[in-house]
């Protein structure tokens, strides 16, 4: 098996944790990392680098774990993004307490499909789009951007408490698991440029 071009970055807040987790990639895979504490700075190094896995280890600094997990999703759908936090279950996180070879096997998961499924899945998928609401379309598209829960009601001049209901509704209605099956959703259909135009 051959493994796949370009480094891993891992991003965290904590030096410590990059250094740690960079050596440990590094000699459990032979492949090179690439490492970056601040969130934002992340962003601009997958699109500098072209990695080919994201390891995010807690908050980077200026941007929560969630928001740039979303964020990287949102761009570059087919990048893995793998999320060590404390929220295991949600958001698509591993728990902090998941051993190395759970992570370095997320790592090599790619979200990719293959062509066929990946047809069929899009065509079922459009027909779920369009059984939503035209509220949840605007919380689903908010959500495709990044913007946390009190972003998204000061936006929509809703209660946040509405927000998680429209959520709710989405993941039933989509039959998706977390927010950032969510925004890998939105990315596939282009529901982000769509709706800036």
């Amino acid at each position: 098996m051959t493994t796949p071009e370009g480094p891993v970055l891992i991003t965290s807040a904590d030096r410590l944790f990059l250094e740690s987790a960079a050596r440990y990639v590094e000699q459990a895979t032979g492949e090179s990392t690439l490492v970056e504490r601040d969130g934002l700075g992340a962003l601009m190094t997958i699109a500098r680098h072209q990695p080919r896995a994201v390891l995010v280890l807690g908050d980077p600094e200026r941007l929560p774990a969630s928001a740039f997990a979303r964020r990287v999703i949102a761009r570059w759908p087919t990048l893995p993004v793998v999320v060590l936090g404390s929220g295991a279950g949600d958001e698509g996180m591993l728990s902090v307490t998941s051993d190395g070879a759970a992570i370095l096997e997320a790592l090599a998961t790619s979200p990719s499909q293959s062509p066929r499924a990946r047809d069929d899945a899009r065509g079922h998928e459009v027909a779920q789009l369009q059984s939503l609401t035209k509220r949840e379309r605007a919380v689903l598209v908010l959500l495709g951007r990044g913007l946390e829960f009190e972003e998204i009601a000061d936006r929509l001049s809703i209660s946040e408490h509405t927000v998680r209901t429209h959520l709710q509704n989405l993941y039933r209605k989509l039959n998706v698991h977390s927010r950032l099956d969510i925004v890998r959703l939105v990315a596939r259909h282009g529901l982000l440029e769509a709706s800036e135009e």
